[in-house]
């Protein structure tokens, strides 16, 4: 489902993309945290491998956060920059899988 902000206004207004963005940025950011307040001060390790978890949230981060300053010169640009997560989030579930089997087999 689209965001009706993108939808609507994401073409031509810089703000609704930079508050999208800034938005999956917070989320993630927060999530992160979330993840290292449960494995640091809880010592709970079942929220999944730590390395992964952090390099899928980074990565997010990462894509959204540098579509920001793109975005107010090139709205649809800066959208298009979110697919670049598709091959990095591929390579990244491969190696979770890898580890996985290592660990496993």
């Amino acid at each position: 489902m689209t965001d009706p902000l993108l939808a609507e206004y994401g073409a031509r207004e810089p703000w609704a993309v930079v508050l999208y963005a800034a938005t999956i940025c917070l989320i993630d950011l927060l999530q992160l945290a979330m993840f290292a307040t449960l494995r640091g001060r809880h010592g709970v390790r079942a929220v999944g491998e730590w390395r992964d978890t952090a390099a899928d949230l980074s990565a997010t981060i990462a894509a959204f956060g540098a579509s920001v300053p793109i975005a107010f010169f090139a709205p649809q640009a800066a959208m298009w920059c979110w697919l670049a997560l598709f091959p990095v989030k591929a390579a990244l579930g491969r190696q979770e899988r890898l580890r996985s089997a290592r660990r496993d087999g």
